[in-house]
C-alpha cells in the first residue's frame, strides 16, 4: 500500500512539473515573443496578457519584454565649449520598446532581449556625449 501512495505522488509530482513547463504568464505592461524551435514568425508576438500554453520547455520558448518607459543615465562627463570652458553633464535617455504592429518582434530579431539592447545603447549614448564636446 506504501509502494502505491509513493507511486502516486511521484506521479502527482512529474505532472505538475510537466504543466508548470508548459505554461507561461504575460503581464499588462509586457509583451511575449512566442519561439518553437528558435523559428519566430508575425504570429510570434503575445500581447494579451494572463496565463498561456506551450509546448514543454525543449519545444517552444518565450522571451517576455518589458514595454514600459526605461530611463538611462550617463556618468558625470567634463565637456569643453566652445568658448573654452568646461562644464559637468550629466545625460539621460528614455526609451522604450513599441508595443504596436511588427515592432517587439523586430527587436527581438535585432537584440534578442533588453539587456543586449541596453548595452548597445550604452555605446551609442557615450558616442553621442562625446561628440558634444
Amino acid at each position: 500500500m506504501k509502494r502505491i501512495l509513493v507511486i502516486g505522488i511521484g506521479v502527482t509530482l512529474l505532472l505538475i512539473l510537466l504543466l508548470f513547463s508548459m505554461t507561461y504568464t504575460v503581464s499588462f505592461h509586457e509583451v511575449g515573443i512566442h519561439s518553437r524551435f528558435g523559428q519566430t514568425s508575425e504570429n510570434s508576438i503575445v500581447r494579451k496578457a494572463g496565463l498561456h500554453f506551450r509546448l514543454p520547455f525543449f519545444a517552444d520558448s518565450v522571451s517576455l519584454l518589458d514595454t514600459r518607459l526605461k530611463i538611462h543615465q550617463s556618468p558625470l562627463e567634463m565637456l569643453q565649449t566652445s568658448d573654452g570652458q568646461q562644464i559637468v553633464v550629466k545625460a539621460y535617455l528614455l526609451w522604450k520598446i513599441d508595443s504596436e504592429g511588427d515592432s517587439p518582434l523586430n527587436f527581438f530579431r535585432a537584440y534578442g532581449s533588453s539587456d543586449a539592447a541596453k548595452s548597445t545603447i550604452d555605446g551609442q549614448f557615450r558616442d553621442a556625449l562625446s561628440a558634444l564636446s
